[in-house]
């Protein structure tokens, strides 16, 4: 199915793309698979080459690339705007090849390491093939203008007060989301006031986060209330971040 510029329909459901992403992909990261095929949802995780036979074995990294969806996430995890662009580059590009002969499948997702990125680095993504690449930028509930700087809607950790142009737009999204700002640092209950928005509007929900911060069984528990909420519902499309923007993009 076609994601178009607007969500709404008449006489016809809105159409909802559910999404979930995780960065700096350790051993910690194949229990977060399970709670995931737990409520039948597939995911992207992003992979330092790095932390490859240090924080994550061979085996373990193909493990979870037989079931979910494996994307770069440069050599060394640096952050763009402090390197030079040739270093940039090489980062960029050589993250997708290693990791290709790693897993044996293409590598077709991107994720900007602290989020932190300018326009040559969204060129430099393009030019190695990647079919998309993905931000941090919270509470983002429509199409992106191109799919190399898809934004996500919720962190799975408590989202920072001061990001004053992060509570603009959800106050865009509705002013009820931010009446109570202990409600805010309760990501669960946001995502899943958000998601109920997205059920009348149509849009993409696209939960990021990483697996060392859900680790304790409180944090755990809230994601598990999240996907549960989320879940196993019907005229929904569940993608991982690159069955997306193929959907989106290039159909």
């Amino acid at each position: 199915m076609r994601l178009r510029d607007s969500f709404s329909s008449r006489g016809k459901r809105a159409t909802i793309f559910v999404i979930n992403s995780w960065d700096d992909v350790t051993s910690l990261d194949l229990k977060l698979c399970d709670c995931l095929e737990t409520y039948n949802l597939k995911g992207t995780f992003f992979v330092g080459n790095n932390w490859i036979g240090k924080k994550i074995s061979v085996d373990e990294l193909r493990c979870i690339s037989e079931r979910h969806e494996i994307g770069a996430h440069t050599v060394n995890h640096v952050n763009l705007l402090h390197v030079c662009e040739g270093v940039a580059r090489r980062e960029i590009s050589e993250s997708k090849k290693l990791l290709e002969k790693v897993i044996e499948n293409s590598i077709d997702s991107f994720a900007y390491p602290y989020g932190l990125y300018n326009k040559a680095h969204v060129l430099m993504v393009q030019n190695a093939n990647y079919l998309c690449a993905r931000t941090t930028k919270p509470f983002y509930v429509n199409k992106a203008e191109n799919p190399y700087e898809l934004n996500v809607t919720i962190w799975a950790f408590p989202h920072a007060l001061r990001d004053l142009k992060g509570m603009f737009r959800l106050l865009r999204l509705s002013p009820k989301l931010i009446v109570n700002p202990l409600r805010i640092k309760r990501w669960n209950e946001l995502g899943k006031r958000i998601f109920n928005i997205l059920l009348e509007s149509g849009g993409v929900f696209h939960l990021h986060g990483h697996a060392y911060q859900i680790k304790e069984k409180s944090n755990l528990l809230k994601l598990e209330d999240l996907l549960a909420h989320i879940a196993f519902r019907k005229d929904i499309i569940y993608a991982t971040l690159s069955e997306y923007s193929r959907s989106c993009y290039y159909s």
